[in-house]
C-alpha cells in the first residue's frame, strides 16, 4: 500500500532551474531561489565533484594562477564554484520542512524500474541484494557496456536475472529523460520546475507491472490513461 497526498505540491526528485540568491562560504552553502516560500540550501558536499572542478579551475585560471589537482582539491570553496544570480540545475532531495527550505543537489539521480541513472556522476555500483557473483558481474558488465561517457548508475535488486533487452529498455528511457531536461534547461525561465518524479500511481506500475500481472485496475479514468499511455 502506497500514500499521497494531494493537499500540498510535492517536490521530492523534481529538477529547477534555480537562480543563486545568496553564497555563505563560511558555512559552505549556496541559497538558491526555486520559486518556493523559502530558497532551498545546496551544502558543497551535494556539488557534483565535475562541476566544481570546472568552476574552480576557472576560477583559479581567471586568477591568473597555474591550475593543478593538488591546489583544486584544497580550493573547493563554494564561494568559487557559485556566483549569486547565477542560473543552475538543482535537483529536490528533501522537502521544505517548517522554517527551511527545501535540501538540494547537483549529484542528480533519475530512477527506472531496473536502475538508478547518475547523469553526471560517473561511478556504478549493483545492490547488494543481489548477491550471486556471476549475475552481478553480467550486470555490472552489460551497464558498463551501455552507458554514455561520463554517467553511472545503480543496479537494482529488481535487475536480478532480466534479460539484457530490459535493461538496455530502462537505461534508454532514463538517457532519454535526462535529455530532455537539459534541453528544457536552456530554455526555461528562471525558478521554473523543470522535470517531476513520475505520479504515484506510475510508479507502482513501472516498478510492478511483469508478465505475472493480469489486470491494473484505476478509479480514476484520467490517470487510467496515463497509466496505459506509460
Amino acid at each position: 500500500i502506497y500514500f499521497d497526498t494531494h493537499n500540498k505540491e510535492d517536490l521530492d526528485r523534481c529538477f529547477f532551474k534555480g537562480r543563486v540568491s545568496k553564497v555563505l562560504p563560511g558555512i559552505q552553502t549556496a541559497f538558491v531561489d526555486i520559486g518556493q516560500t523559502k530558497a532551498g540550501f545546496l551544502h558543497i558536499s551535494e556539488v557534483d565533484r565535475a562541476l566544481a572542478t570546472e568552476k574552480i579551475t576557472d576560477f583559479l585560471a581567471s586568477e591568473g594562477e597555474e591550475v593543478s589537482k593538488r591546489e583544486i582539491k584544497t580550493s573547493m570553496d563554494i564561494g568559487k564554484i557559485f556566483t549569486e544570480g547565477e542560473d543552475i540545475l538543482v535537483q529536490v532531495i528533501k522537502e521544505p520542512i517548517h522554517e527551511k527550505g527545501a535540501k538540494l543537489s547537483t549529484c542528480f539521480a533519475l530512477p527506472g524500474k531496473f536502475l538508478v541513472l547518475m547523469p553526471n556522476i560517473p561511478q556504478l555500483g549493483v545492490s547488494k541484494k543481489i548477491e550471486a557473483r556471476e549475475e552481478r558481474t553480467r550486470l555490472r558488465d552489460l551497464v558498463t557496456q551501455s552507458l554514455p561517457p561520463g554517467m553511472g548508475a545503480i543496479i537494482r535488486t529488481t535487475a536480478e536475472e532480466r534479460s539484457e533487452k530490459d535493461i538496455r529498455k530502462d537505461l534508454a528511457f532514463l538517457i532519454s529523460t535526462w535529455n530532455a531536461i537539459t534541453k528544457k534547461f536552456a530554455k526555461a525561465k528562471p525558478y521554473e520546475k523543470i522535470h517531476a518524479d513520475l505520479a504515484l500511481s506510475i510508479r507502482a506500475v513501472r516498478d510492478h507491472l511483469d508478465d505475472d500481472i493480469e489486470v491494473v485496475i484505476s478509479d480514476n479514468q484520467e490517470e487510467l490513461d496515463s497509466i496505459h499511455k506509460f
